[in-house]
């Protein structure tokens, strides 16, 4: 999701938002000045803007032809197919304006879709070759070189026109999730899912048309050419290409291949992926005496894509060295532990510098230092990496690019850049927190403080720190280039603020702390649109701004659940969304389910009723079986309407339900399209679905059924040497968090085991319990963070010894401090990646406050499903 949450970081600097919200007047090509033509229709759909002629209906789906084109060359080739098209009467779209342009092109823009600046609807495939045939010559005329290749496409000839089988509308349907995706229509008229991969990938059933036949086979034979390497893994994506483990041909030795694609993967300032690989080669030729810094196997084009090969440098990155080593990860780490991590991550920070220094000495600036780029081998040794930013001393040239909280300020320039970034790197080492910087004037110096306070460190460490910073200079604001001067303004305005309460204190006042987060959230709402109420994870602008997770629905729940009453105007502005129509979306968490209970907890019960009514003849269609999106969180809906309102139609179709998931719990089996344990996405959700099932009928079998569907997580978990239970995810990592780890497995242990005692599932619970007293949480959001951490500490704590659950609790609720952030004066944090902020349940304030309300034993049915909190 990292990726995602890049590319919905381009239009405001305090908020995840959809990149739309950065066009500009100032920035639209010219021909959106032009008047449209008599008994023609302009509309505007996110970030493209649509023309057609009124009396013109094209077909849902067929051949559609996509134009590429430089930042340089746009506004002509618009121009061009403007009046082409407008010729011809023949629907397009293109692009708003540059900015959406650069997004589009940029390092992190979504391979599938990169490239593309406009679009062309042909009535069939005959007229689809004729545009082809006419459209092209025009633009390579006019000096129309293609931009970036579109992936998902075929190009004709060597122009800047490709083609792709595709939808023409907005046609949707439910994916194996449960989760609205865009669709085709099959020839039996079944929808599925129109799958946008970054590969040429029609539709089985479709027949490539005879005058597309040259650009297939020309694509096939650019896939045979002479490689002198053998690809073995890939290692990265991203829009400007790809990052491989090979090996030569030769001799088999195993090496690092870096792909470049030309006009694609574009810096705020409009560099490409090629210029930036070329760079890389020079500063690695110039290097190539320096030990720890990879030398040059081989340059090379292939196709039109060029490759550096370089030596694999040993060892891990440095974020996966912390991972394994960092003493505050332990659930109870010693004193003697904590100073030997202290020990060791001061010896190689030092190994760190020696080599930085080393690369200053030959005359270069590395320019992009943080723990991604830098190796540490098993015997400590440190390697750096990705050398595309780096730049001569002597060169007027800054990087555009560079990773959040490490990247300098720009007013900072050559050997201020690495120093800055270098002392950034020292504070990660000991408090990993460093993506918040940019929103929190205050975070470096707070950071620098809790590092000194929880890590004996030499003297004058943290006093280096925020010399090379420039906090004493107030030089540390960081303002990216190509920035509208009003969002510089604006970050600002709301961020700048002093707290108005202090989590750093032995007792902070909790009534005004949870008012504080409460008034946040009122105070980020955006009533006047209808695209979102409360500003939340980019994946609000997939499932909609009601949903329960990221939308408007789980924020005013949360509010009203932990005494915080929500605005009248804000309940107003869900009706009003439920007014409009919800999306076809049946999931608790991501659709319709989750809006219905939470508009019945509000007191909205006959438009509740409502929803769920129209709602029930989704169901059928929803194969997953999740709590999130699936099965179980419908059926626990369901239930509870069941029980609430004595519902006929809800009781049967709660029925079918937990046929169907029984079916799945006995086979082991899901529908969803990867297999994942936990709450949310997991067995977990069907235990809860049978256990309420169970308790609402009396039926053994239910609780049964429940218990073989736990066990289903209860596999997926290992217990870590330090005596903790975590789940494995795909034999790379552990994870406790509530929604895919341990600690939502612990919940739904916790219920169950109020139905019969099992001293195993007891003994799984307390090595939960253990894996949630981590002091050392990277994010602060109930769904993968902090406050779900702590809230399964808190509701789980009859298992373990009171004294010791309760000081789990109070260190938990002190540690926000180290990611507590200003909005507007009152106390906000950041959402998922740490990007931005958050107010939403699944990774905001909603979450947050749901969490500390639950840590303080106050009447609280936590989330919904769960049996509530005795006072």
């Amino acid at each position: 999701m990292e990726e995602d949450h890049q590319l919905f970081g381009w239009a405001n600097l305090t908020f995840y938002d959809t990149p739309s919200r950065w066009v500009e007047p100032a920035t639209e090509f010219k021909v959106s000045s032009k008047p449209i033509p008599q008994g023609w229709i302009r509309t505007y759909e996110d970030m493209w803007t649509v023309l057609r002629p009124a009396e013109v209906s094209p077909p849902s789906q067929g051949w559609k032809i996509h134009l590429s084109a430089r930042m340089d060359n746009a506004p002509q080739a618009l121009e061009i197919v403007w009046e082409y098209c407008v010729m011809r009467d023949l629907p397009f779209k293109y692009l708003r304006d540059s900015n959406m342009h650069l997004v589009l092109n940029s390092k992190y823009a979504p391979r599938q879709s990169s490239g593309k600046l406009a679009a062309i609807y042909p009535a069939d495939e005959e007229q689809c070759g004729g545009i082809l045939e006419e459209l092209s010559p025009l633009l390579q005329a006019e000096g129309g070189q293609a931009g970036s290749y579109i992936l998902s496409d075929l190009r004709w000839g060597k122009g800047p026109l490709f083609v792709r089988y595709g939808g023409f509308r907005n046609t949707r349907t439910l994916n194996a999730d449960g989760e609205l995706v865009l669709a085709l229509v099959r020839p039996d008229g079944a929808l599925v899912q129109d799958h946008r991969k970054p590969v040429f990938s029609p539709p089985g059933w479709v027949q490539i048309p005879e005058f597309l036949r040259p650009a297939l086979e020309a694509a096939r034979e650019s896939d045979t050419v002479d490689f002198p390497y053998e690809v073995k893994k890939a290692i990265h994506f991203s829009n400007g290409g790809g990052v491989y483990l090979a090996e030569r041909r030769s001799d088999g030795i195993s090496v690092i291949l870096k792909e470049a694609r030309p006009n694609a993967g574009l810096d705020r300032l409009g560099q490409d992926a090629i210029s930036r690989l070329r760079r890389e080669r020079r500063v690695l030729e110039h290097l190539s005496d320096v030990s720890g810094v990879p030398n040059v196997d081989g340059y090379f084009t292939v196709w039109e894509h060029e490759f550096l090969a370089m030596e694999l440098m040993p060892g891990d990155p440095l974020f996966v060295w912390a991972g394994r080593s960092h003493a505050l990860l332990q659930p109870d780490p010693s004193d003697q532990d904590i100073e030997k991590y202290t020990h060791d991550a001061l010896a190689l920070l030092d190994r760190v510098g020696e080599l930085l220094e080393d690369i200053h000495r030959q005359g270069i600036f590395f320019g992009d230092l943080h723990p991604g780029n830098v190796l540490v081998d098993a015997d400590g040794t440190v390697s750096f990496i990705d050398f595309e930013t780096a730049f001569w001393q002597e060169e007027s040239y800054r990087p555009a690019m560079g990773a959040q909280g490490f990247a300098a300020p720009w007013c900072r320039t050559g050997e201020e850049m690495d120093r800055y970034a270098f002392a950034s790197l020292r504070l990660w080492a000991f408090l990993p927190v460093n993506r918040i910087f940019p929103l929190g004037p205050r975070k470096v110096a707070e950071t620098a403080a809790a590092v000194a306070e929880r890590f004996a460190l030499p003297t004058g460490f943290t006093t280096g720190v925020l010399q090379d910073m420039g906090v004493e200079e107030g030089r540390s604001e960081h303002v990216p280039p190509g920035l509208p001067a009003n969002l510089v303004a604006q970050r600002r305005r709301v961020l700048g603020q002093p707290l108005d309460v202090d989590l750093d204190t032995e007792s902070p006042d909790w009534r005004a702390v949870r008012t504080s987060l409460a008034e946040a959230i009122r105070l980020s709402a955006t009533p006047e649109r209808i695209d979102q109420l409360y500003p939340g994870d980019v994946r609000q602008f997939r499932h909609g701004p009601t949903s329960f997770a990221y939308g408007a629905a789980g924020v005013l729940w949360a509010l009203a659940a932990t005494g915080a009453p929500p605005s009248l105007e804000h309940e107003q502005w869900l009706l009003d969304a439920v007014s409009r129509g919800l999306p076809e979306q049946p999931g608790f968490y991501t659709g319709r389910h989750g809006t219905a209970y939470a508009l019945d907890k509000l007191g909205h019960h006959d438009v509740a009723r409502a929803v769920v009514s129209e709602s029930l003849p989704l169901t059928e269609h929803t194969h997953g079986m999740s709590l999130f999106s699936g099965l179980s969180g419908i059926g626990l809906n369901l239930l509870y309407f069941e029980g609430r309102y004595g519902d006929t139609a809800a009781r049967l179709e709660v029925r079918k339900i937990a046929k169907r998931l029984a079916e799945s719990v006995r086979s082991g089996r899901t529908s969803g399209t990867e297999k994942r344990a936990g709450l949310m996405h997991g067995w977990s959700g069907p235990a809860l679905f049978f256990l309420r099932l169970y308790e609402s009928t009396g039926d053994r079998e239910h609780l049964a059924m429940a218990r073989a569907a736990l066990d289903h997580d209860l596999a997926e978990c290992v217990t870590l040497d330090n005596g903790t239970s975590q789940v494995l995810e795909s034999g790379r990592r552990t994870l406790a968090y509530l929604e895919s780890g341990s600690a939502g497995i612990g919940l739904v242990s916790d219920e169950i085991l109020a139905h019969g005692e099992d001293q195993r599932l007891s003994a799984t619970v307390r090595e939960i319990i253990a894996a949630c007293r981590t002091e050392l949480v990277a994010e602060s959001h109930l769904f993968n963070g902090r406050a779900g951490l702590l809230a399964t500490v808190a509701r789980l704590r009859h298992h373990v010894p009171l004294d010791d659950a309760e000081a789990v609790v109070r260190r938990h609720l002190r540690r926000f401090s180290w990611l507590a952030l200003s909005y507007r004066g009152r106390l906000a944090f950041p959402g998922d990646q740490s990007l931005r902020l958050s107010m939403d349940l699944a990774t905001g304030n909603a979450g947050v406050l749901l969490g500390i309300a639950t840590a303080l034993e106050e009447p609280s049915e936590f989330l919904p499903f769960f049996r509530p909190q005795k006072p």
